[in-house]
């Protein structure tokens, strides 16, 4: 499993199941990442297929190339894995970049992805977004072609891998 950016926020206190190894990947090791590499660079080969489970809780959009973080994410993946992106939708929280659902939902359908889901998440301040309650809201194009949802919002996104072909 592994956590991406600031460690105090989930990482290592992740509820999961007995045994499970927790590695921790951020930019510094400022905070104690067990892996230091900036997102914004291809990663080595050694990370490649490495990780059945990667949860990134929001790094994206303090990135100036989120597509290669997105890559990344994609090529460190073991074959069924998993990924969960919460990013920003909205300017709250001052990000550099913030997500349509659309932008998640077309790199999942482009890059061989099996099955994913994109959520919308709405609330109106700070304290719902730390403590809710949040709206969740099914992202379909066909759907919400005028937005998703009033207020302030945020993407959330999940995925799985299918294997890579040979």
């Amino acid at each position: 499993m592994l956590f991406i950016g600031k460690q105090e926020t989930f990482g290592r206190d992740f509820p999961c199941a007995e045994g499970t190894t927790i590695q921790c990947m951020d930019q510094s090791d400022y905070e104690g990442a067990d892996i230091v590499w900036d997102l914004g660079h291809p990663v080595p080969d050694g990370l490649h297929g490495r990780f059945d489970f990667i949860y990134d809780g929001g790094c994206l959009d303090n990135k100036f190339n989120p597509g290669q973080a997105m890559m990344n994410f994609t090529r460190m993946l073991k074959p069924g894995g998993r990924i969960v992106c919460i990013e920003s939708a909205s300017a709250f929280s001052w990000a550099y970049v913030m997500f349509s659902p659309g932008w998640f939902e077309d790199y999942f359908a482009s890059n061989a992805f099996d099955a994913w889901q994109v959520y919308v998440c709405s609330f109106m301040d700070h304290e719902g977004l730390v403590g809710g309650p949040w709206k969740l809201y099914a992202y379909d194009r066909s759907k919400n072609s005028v937005g998703p949802a009033p207020g302030r919002c945020f993407s959330l996104s999940c995925a799985s891998l299918l294997p890579f072909p040979a």
